[in-house]
């Protein structure tokens, strides 16, 4: 009987410790990191055709799947122009903008 209190009270005492820290907001803060990338994304729908200018952008936490091929340079961002239509929080990939220094879709 006592056997069976102690491991009850070793498993409570476990749960707790687990749940205290997975529920931190270090934790989590560290967790995001780990799973995030800093990427630069739309920060309102944008309509193509329309200049791109450092307002309408914001750096951001996206998973590393949606950064790959995107442009992460705000200065080759800046004043292309875009040729789809992009919604809040989307990369911008090199297909999308109509000219990069030579560089053609």
């Amino acid at each position: 009987m006592i056997n069976k209190l102690i491991v009850n009270i070793i498993s409570a005492m476990s749960l707790y410790t687990f749940v205290v820290l997975f529920s931190s907001d270090f934790f989590l803060q560290r967790l995001d990191q780990l799973l995030t990338v800093s990427a630069w994304v739309t920060k309102s729908d944008i309509t193509a055709g329309q200049i791109i200018t450092p307002d309408l952008l914001t750096e951001t936490r996206i998973e590393p799947n949606q950064i790959y091929g995107s442009i992460q340079n705000l200065d080759t961002l800046v004043g292309q122009t875009l040729t789809v239509h992009k919604q809040a929080g989307s990369a911008i990939y090199l297909n999308e903008v109509a000219t990069i220094d030579g560089i053609t879709q």
